[in-house]
């Protein structure tokens, strides 16, 4: 079981704020502190089960996908505090940071 003890700054915040969202939105059913496990040990080893898509802004968030449940999902990733920061059904359209130039990005076509 993962214990906010372990967490660094920030971290700290992102995981409870990414455990309530994978309640949320994917369901009781599914473990929030082993999905966040799972997640950072995939991005860190590049598995090809996630997907890069863009950079969200220039401190370090960015956004993947991956599939789970029979559906896709993205994941915001925060690379400079090595950690997920939420995640939501691949639907709709999401944009970059406006430093970024705010450029949207249609989720059903990152699918």
């Amino acid at each position: 079981m993962m214990h906010l003890r372990h967490l660094l700054g920030n971290q700290k915040g992102m995981f409870c704020h990414f455990c309530e969202r994978v309640q949320e939105r994917m369901g009781a059913q599914v473990d929030g502190p082993e999905l966040w496990r799972i997640l950072i040990r995939l991005i860190e080893e590049r598995h090809p089960d996630v997907r890069f898509v863009c950079r969200l802004n220039r401190s370090g968030r960015r956004l993947w996908t991956f599939d789970f449940l029979g559906r896709v999902w993205c994941l915001v990733f925060d690379h400079s505090d090595g950690c997920p920061v939420t995640v939501f059904e691949a639907r709709g359209e999401t944009a970059t940071h406006p430093e970024l130039g705010g450029r949207k990005i249609n989720l059903e076509a990152v699918r």
